[in-house]
């Protein structure tokens, strides 16, 4: 279905785009030409929050943090299962999040 129809259905169905929210992965963000970047603007302009999915576990290219839109960065679960004090998986953690709040 096309991003625009599927927009359409949430409004039809009376849902709405704040109470959804759209995972991509990284390899997607990594890919984002002009089409990609067009449809993360056109979920934002509907009210859909996006979040980026196993975050640190690809090719992660800050750049792309800093100019596409993302609501949300979900750090990938091999980072947070097992946290412990002063682990380096709590310190990346920590900088993850720390960097995530900075963002705009």
């Amino acid at each position: 279905m096309a991003l625009s129809a599927w927009l359409h259905h949430l409004r039809s169905l009376g849902v709405d785009g704040s109470c959804v929210v759209v995972e991509i992965t990284e390899g997607l963000l990594m890919k984002a030409g002009p089409e990609v970047t067009r449809q993360l603007l056109r979920f934002r302009d509907a009210g859909v929050q996006v979040a980026l999915d196993d975050f640190g576990t690809g090719y992660s290219s800050l750049a792309y943090l800093n100019r596409l839109d993302i609501d949300y960065i979900k750090i990938d679960r091999s980072f947070v299962s097992n946290l412990k004090p002063a682990s380096p998986d709590l310190a990346l953690c920590e900088g993850i999040v720390m960097m995530a709040h900075k963002l705009p």
